[in-house]
């Protein structure tokens, strides 16, 4: 690919992956206050000691499972929008983007990632 096509690639990236990480920030707040919102009820209805401990415990489960879901989408919207290192898989966008437009060798293994011409 060229610097062009790289550059155009980072801002299509920036763009979209942008719009949906909020959307997902939206969806989980949501998912959270509706979570409280259970815990009151059951804790209301059953009147019960274990009623906090479990709800601790599978709030941070969720968090956990929260944490890991956005690193895997992270990593697969670099590879959909195309700013993944073909060679180790690492971003070209940020910082390793920024060395790949101006070296045209990934940030992160070294190889050459930009075309000298572009493709026909």
């Amino acid at each position: 690919m060229t610097k062009q096509e790289l550059i155009t690639r980072q801002q299509v990236w920036k763009r979209k992956a942008g719009l949906e990480s909020a959307g997902w920030v939206v969806i989980v707040f949501a998912l959270l206050a509706g979570f409280v919102q259970l815990k009151n009820h059951v804790e209301a209805r059953f009147h019960a000691s274990w009623v906090d401990p479990v709800f601790a415990i599978s709030f941070f489960v969720i968090l956990g499972g929260n944490l890991l879901f956005v690193v895997w989408f992270g990593k697969r919207q670099f590879k959909r929008y195309g700013v993944a290192c073909p060679h180790c898989g690492g971003p070209l966008a940020g910082r390793s983007g920024e060395v790949v437009v101006a070296t045209g060798n990934c940030g992160r293994c070294g190889e050459r990632i930009l075309d000298d011409k572009p493709a026909a």
